[in-house]
């Protein structure tokens, strides 16, 4: 039954983030990796029912898979009647194909910072920002990276200019205020 693979893929999603902010980072591996196991499989169904391509696509674009994201976010659109999908769909799409979320070199960094390989996706990070200065995604990446070496000062400036550039990811806000607690300025 799809319905019950796709809560059942929905629900490991969830329990990975759960085990995540609970700091069991084993735990929400584990979660992750049996979520993304259950998506590509409902992904593999024929026909692939709009609903599954959808939850995959915000899956896939939320563990840093921007590419697989985008095309099944794509695949959904092409199918998806009005409303809140098809508009985050859309600006997820966006995100990948035109502000560079799906460029190797974007991707590259966001795995490395991911892996604790900071210095490298430090210079990745600004790499893209340079590539792409116009967008907020490079803006947030090197910010994020900064924020990662504890230079909390240029980590806040880089994010509040990825906020100046159109940035409303609930990661900008929380990146901003880690920030702001290790600055110790509540009034900024």
């Amino acid at each position: 039954n799809p319905d019950a693979r796709l809560a059942l893929a929905i629900y490991y999603d969830k329990r990975s983030l759960y085990e995540k902010n609970e700091g069991n980072p084993d735990a929400a591996e584990g979660y992750r990796k049996a979520a993304e196991i259950a998506y590509l499989e409902l992904l593999n169904d024929r026909p692939t029912h709009a609903d599954t391509q959808f939850k995959a696509g915000l899956f896939l674009y939320r563990t840093g898979n921007f590419l697989d994201s985008a095309e099944n976010l794509e695949k959904f659109l092409a199918k998806a009647p009005e409303g809140d999908a098809k508009k985050e769909a859309e600006r997820i799409v966006h995100l990948c194909r035109h502000e560079g979320q799906a460029d190797q070199l974007y991707m590259e960094a966001y795995a490395a910072l991911t892996k604790g390989h900071v210095d490298l996706g430090l210079d990745m990070a600004r790499d893209f920002r340079e590539k792409h200065p116009e967008g907020w995604p490079g803006w947030f990446l090197y910010g994020w990276a900064l924020r990662l070496t504890g230079d909390w000062e240029a980590a806040r400036e880089a994010l509040d200019e990825a906020g100046k550039r159109g940035c409303r990811e609930s990661n900008l806000y929380n990146e901003l205020a880690i920030c702001t607690r290790a600055l110790g300025d509540f009034g900024a």
